[in-house]
């Protein structure tokens, strides 16, 4: 329900501020903590809201396609501009309002992925320069994943992990092996074997990862007869049958 005090005892930028968080339906409100956070602090500087706060406590049909182009264009620059969350934020008001629109939910999708990888990369630059290396290099693993190659992640992460191994003998080595396992059960071999070549090489004796280093290696780098077999191993059709004969005939030769 709407807030009812005496008319002058508090801003209209209050008012409206109020309005829209109290608002009836949830499209109509804050879509995201970080804009609100943004109009409050406009307020407080007596400023009017922000213009990515669009008041559609009141809308119609009449305007709302008006909205939904005003929304969609300032989006379309926040994006172009690379300005992440803000166009999280515009997109997702779009979605809200018309939420059929296949183009809005993939640029939708897009933002949030950009705005995620910004937000780590950012985070794991904040640990590395205050030497918080474990930290920088969980962050920047999760980059690594989610779009390998993004930005100077790797030499970021290269230079985390040598500060940490030059800190921290002994940490390096159960970071670095933590590595190698979530590289070798994702499937990334390469990655799995630069992390335990550098424990084997610091650790010859630690548990399993001459084994792990082995798997990883051999599985890297198939024969053809390893590729045939994991090929079969991973098909869900009905031609199974024909690659293990292809894998037995080439076997037997």
């Amino acid at each position: 329900p709407p807030i009812n005090i005496d008319a002058g005892e508090y801003p209209d930028n209050v008012k409206a501020l109020l309005d829209r968080m109290l608002a009836k339906r949830p499209e109509h409100r804050f879509q995201t903590p970080m804009v609100l956070r943004q109009a409050i602090a406009e307020v407080l500087a007596g400023n009017p809201l922000p213009g990515d706060a669009e008041d559609t406590t009141q809308l119609d049909s009449s305007n709302k396609t008006t909205l939904i182009e005003s929304l969609h264009k300032r989006a379309t620059e926040a994006m172009e501009a690379r300005e992440w969350e803000r166009a999280v934020d515009l997109f997702s008001q779009v979605a809200k309002l018309d939420p059929s629109n296949a183009d809005v939910a993939r640029n939708l999708a897009l933002v949030e992925r950009e705005a995620r990888l910004s937000a780590l990369y950012k985070s794991g630059s904040r640990a590395l320069d205050n030497g918080a290396w474990e930290e920088a290099i969980n962050h920047f693993n999760v980059i690594v994943e989610l779009e390998p190659g993004y930005k100077d992640t790797d030499d970021l992460l290269d230079r985390a992990h040598k500060s940490l191994k030059a800190e921290n003998k002994q940490q390096f080595i159960s970071t670095r092996y933590r590595e190698g396992l979530a590289h070798y059960e994702a499937e990334r071999w390469q990655g799995a074997i630069e992390a335990f070549s550098d424990v084997q090489q610091l650790a010859p004796d630690h548990k399993d990862v001459q084994e792990l280093l082995a798997e990883a290696r051999r599985y890297g780098n198939p024969t053809l007869v390893q590729k045939l077999v994991q090929r079969f191993n991973r098909s869900k059709s009905q031609d199974q049958w024909r690659w293990g004969l292809v894998g037995a005939g080439l076997i037997a030769v």
